[in-house]
């Protein structure tokens, strides 16, 4: 009754999240998602859906969230600037250091005002090398990664070719 009810009172659409108990007696993240396919007088013909276990996203998830904590932590207690840049060449993180640093504050930086304490000469050539960060590899760029640096055990740098430049 509660089903049929449900399926009279509701949209074209149905989508939420539920706990339900397995065979093992433990209850599991559920997603439902479900379309309603009408009659031809827009009566409810039936529900048609897919039910998806959120157990392995939920634990993935929550490693995430330990494994940024972590990452952040170590940041934090670095005496060195580290920063995080979008594909739009704002920062998404920064450590405390850069804060105190610069003096800026965690919404200023944000707000792409981290160029505001790059020396002005430098300024331009700080805000092209941000934006280029995002841009695809061109054909310098490629035939660069082309070649592998590779240290020595002696402390030299040499050029090792790959397989493509052997040919």
């Amino acid at each position: 009754e509660r089903l049929l009810r449900f399926s009279q009172e509701t949209t074209d659409r149905s989508e939420t999240e539920l706990r339900v108990r397995d065979k093992t007696g433990r209850y599991r993240p559920l997603l439902s998602r479900a379309v309603r396919l009408l009659n031809a007088d827009s009566s409810t013909r039936q529900w048609v859906g897919i039910i998806i276990d959120l157990t392995e996203q939920e634990r993935v998830q929550r490693a995430l969230a330990v494994s940024e904590q972590r990452y952040r932590l170590l940041a934090d207690a670095l005496p060195q600037v580290v920063w995080v840049l979008n594909s739009r060449a704002l920062i998404e993180y920064c450590n405390q250091y850069w804060l105190e640093y610069s003096g800026l504050t965690l919404e200023q930086t944000q707000r792409g005002e981290w160029i505001s304490a790059v020396h002005p000469v430098d300024a331009r050539r700080a805000f092209e090398l941000a934006q280029e960060a995002f841009e695809p590899l061109n054909r310098l760029d490629v035939k660069m990664i082309g070649w592998l640096v590779q240290r020595q055990h002696v402390g030299r740098f040499q050029q090792q070719p790959t397989e493509q430049d052997a040919r």
